[in-house]
């Protein structure tokens, strides 16, 4: 029987996720042009996306006031 998450390790939570990060991999350089790979490559995609955009304020260029985090950490020059 499969344990759910909750009753992991960490190190068996990493193991997890090491396997789950090989599969993807594989999945991408193998069979790129599989529905599989294409899903995984745009869901990486928004991932990286959306902590660029935190970090570094919107993806719209001019319509976005949150500058991101870094903006506001990040002491003016001027």
């Amino acid at each position: 029987m499969k344990k759910g998450t909750k009753d992991l390790s960490s190190y068996q939570r990493l193991k997890q996720e090491n396997e789950r990060l090989r599969n993807d991999i594989y999945t991408l350089i193998q069979k790129p042009e599989t529905a599989k790979a294409i899903t995984l490559k745009e869901q990486y995609k928004i991932q990286y996306d959306q902590i660029e955009a935190i970090m570094f304020g919107g993806r719209i260029i001019n319509k976005t006031t949150f500058g991101g985090i870094f903006s506001a950490i990040t002491p003016n020059k001027g």
